[in-house]
């Protein structure tokens, strides 16, 4: 269960989820589509093939930043919560508009007020503004405090803590209780997980037609079994630029890899001291030699179909396979700490109580959720909303991600979502482990091992010196820990 690429994400990544680990996700990069398990509809399949290739071209609206002292934007009454986001892809004055409309027609006392902050100096912005609730914000780059923006604005006293607000409320029961243990920090929690960045299991995916039963059942999960089915010119689609982590699943080793770390009796360890590590990133080399393994930084899964005979996937709840040609193998896989990209209130909100029922009403409540996301210019075609003007399935994930609406709704063309909360609660209590939040007493290893793991990620397909190469990230994470890791 890992961070991967996708294309219109890559964009967003780029500008928005530099610390995307941070943000308490395994963010999957490689489903650009996450097909709805009921679309039968041609029509609609060919909408969402469409609406992948749109948002290879889309970005994100950037706004300049607003004064945050200017007295005017904060001036509002008691009963209007003001929500503050990056950008106005996500919030802006049409949103405001149609929300409020639905608001007071069923009675709310409540009006919202979306307030852009802009991307610079975004993460400072949120400790010093007047907004009711925010978008927490991620490493954007100029961030120079912990590790963590949130978990900064938490110790310093500027988000509130909502633990009497969550008691028996439908919001606290809307997500699965290991998603709630990933986020708290101190005495209790303090800010609202998103659930638009996936927890993954890691997932063996067989083409039916390249392999026997026999020779499925025969993988046992080790690198010495891949290499023998990946015989006979046979290929092999591997997730990630580098194409090399992540296995680590296949043997239950609970692990933090894009971080250099694994866990051992719930005590922090450095991935390039495992055998197994090397053993795997000496054979990747040698499969990647042999042209064996697919660029999958360049890829998805989905769109090379004819060209892979076994993948190992990044896996979300749904892969967009046809489990009658593939055959697929979970594992189970880890929950990143879910602080970064969370909903929190600020401790200087003017009306927590109707900022606590507004973000409720609007996390939970579909028809709330469906108008924020999507407006009103869109069709439902089972379940999937498709643009009205051009017929492709709407892209919405920015948006989606900014407001941390994400289960329940319709459908958009590329986003990692369940149908229901119960049905991210079973897949949470079959396929993740719960998070391990020791990792935040080691933020300067945390940030050492990432810049390793981000200046060696492609080791596999280094060609010139890879020897070298290899040796020189062992004794780099070697010593990294000895400088910065338990003691």
């Amino acid at each position: 269960m890992k961070i991967k690429k996708v294309f219109i994400r890559e964009r967003l990544l780029s500008l928005l989820l530099l610390g995307i680990f941070l943000c308490g996700c395994n963010y999957n990069k490689n489903a650009v589509v996450d097909i709805p398990d009921k679309i039968q509809n041609e029509s609609v399949d060919k909408a969402l093939a469409k609406g992948n290739n749109q948002e290879m071209v889309q970005e994100p609206t950037i706004n300049s930043s607003v004064d945050i002292i200017n007295e005017d934007i904060w001036n509002v009454d008691n009963n209007t919560i003001v929500w503050a986001f990056f950008d106005s892809t996500a919030g802006n004055e049409e949103v405001e508009q149609r929300v409020n409309k639905k608001l007071e027609k069923d009675g709310y006392p409540f009006r919202l007020k979306c307030v852009v902050l802009g991307m610079n100096q975004y993460n400072r912005r949120v400790m010093e503004c007047n907004a009711d609730i925010v978008f927490d914000g991620m490493t954007f780059g100029e961030f120079d405090g912990s590790w963590s923006p949130a978990i900064e604005a938490i110790t310093e006293g500027k988000f509130l803590k909502l633990d009497d607000y969550l008691k028996n409320s439908k919001l606290y029961d809307f997500y699965p209780e290991i998603m709630w243990d990933s986020i708290k920090y101190g005495d209790g929690i303090y800010t609202i997980p998103n659930t638009n960045f996936g927890d993954h299991n890691l997932a063996v995916v067989f083409k039916r037609g390249s392999y026997t039963d026999d020779e499925i059942i025969s993988f046992d999960g080790t690198i010495d079994s891949l290499m023998d089915l990946l015989s006979n010119g046979r290929k092999l689609f591997f997730f990630g630029s580098g194409g090399w982590t992540g296995y680590l699943d296949l043997y239950g080793i609970p692990n933090y890899e894009q971080y250099g770390i694994y866990f051992q009796n719930n005590e922090i360890k450095n991935i390039m001291s495992l055998n197994i590590v090397e053993d795997w990133i000496r054979k990747m080399h040698e499969l990647a030699e042999k042209g064996t393994i697919l660029r999958s930084d360049k890829i998805s899964y989905l769109n090379c179909l004819e060209d892979w005979d076994i993948a190992i996937i990044d896996c979300p709840a749904n892969t967009g396979l046809d489990e009658e040609k593939y055959v697929i193998k979970r594992y189970i896989g880890d929950m990143y700490p879910r602080f970064n990209g969370a909903i929190a209130i600020r401790s200087n909100s003017h009306n927590p109580d109707y900022a606590f029922r507004m973000m409720e009403l609007f996390l939970t409540d579909s028809e709330y959720g469906n108008l924020i996301i999507y407006g009103e210019n869109y069709s439902d075609t089972n379940g999937t909303a498709m643009d009205s003007i051009t017929g492709n399935a709407v892209y919405s994930w920015n948006r989606r991600i900014s407001w941390g609406v994400n289960d329940g709704l319709l459908k958009g063309s590329d986003l990692y979502m369940f149908d229901s909360p119960d049905d991210r609660k079973r897949y949470y209590k079959e396929y993740i482990r719960p998070a391990n939040l020791s990792i935040f007493d080691y933020p300067d290893l945390a940030k050492e091992t990432s810049k390793l793991y981000e200046k060696h990620n492609g080791i596999i397909f280094n060609f010139d010196n890879f020897e070298e190469e290899l040796e020189e990230w062992i004794i780099e994470a070697d010593t990294a820990f000895k400088k910065f890791g338990p003691k």
